[in-house]
């Protein structure tokens, strides 16, 4: 059996005789085999293709080969582009501000383990523990409520929070 797009054999196809309920798979060359007599049909399925039928008829009785084509249900798509219609001034800001933070905070990151130099076992680094990463972690907690905060403002502004609300003096 083969895909009548790319002649690529389809491989677990499912070939049926309808008239004696007995049903094979097609290998990985496509090929099946099935007992079939003059007058019965076959069936022929597989996950992406069309399902078609097959009248075993005189015409094929002479052959001892069958050679279904099975029509894929989707074709591939060409060239598919994607684009951006740009960045919301949130978004811009947001990309902003996380690099100026990495930058001046967060420029390394020291492993909490790593390997031995003898080549056996592990070992732990202190500075892990150290009070600069004891801060530089409170400082990356910080940044993130922060932009937590900016993310809320940008999404609910002012406007929007007073027309569903109806609170003036509170903002």
């Amino acid at each position: 059996m083969k895909d009548s797009v790319t002649n690529a054999p389809i491989v677990l196809a499912s070939v049926r005789n309808i008239s004696t309920n007995t049903t094979t798979m097609t290998g990985n060359d496509g090929k099946f085999s099935i007992q079939a007599a003059e007058n019965h049909i076959l069936s022929f399925a597989a996950v992406g293709y069309f399902f078609d039928t097959l009248q075993y008829a005189n015409s094929y009785l002479l052959q001892d080969t069958l050679f279904p084509v099975l029509s894929p249900l989707v074709r591939d798509l060409g060239n598919v582009t994607v684009t951006s219609r740009g960045l919301s001034q949130y978004q811009q800001d947001s990309i902003e501000r996380r690099k100026d933070f990495l930058q001046d905070i967060v420029n390394y990151t020291i492993p909490t383990v790593s390997q031995a130099n003898s080549g056996a076992g592990i070992a732990l680094n202190i500075d892990r523990f150290s009070r600069h990463e004891r801060n530089k972690r409170k400082a990356l907690q910080f940044y993130e409520t922060n932009e937590k905060e900016a993310y809320i403002n940008y999404r609910f502004n002012t406007a929007l929070v007073i027309s569903l609300t109806r609170f003036k003096d509170e903002m």
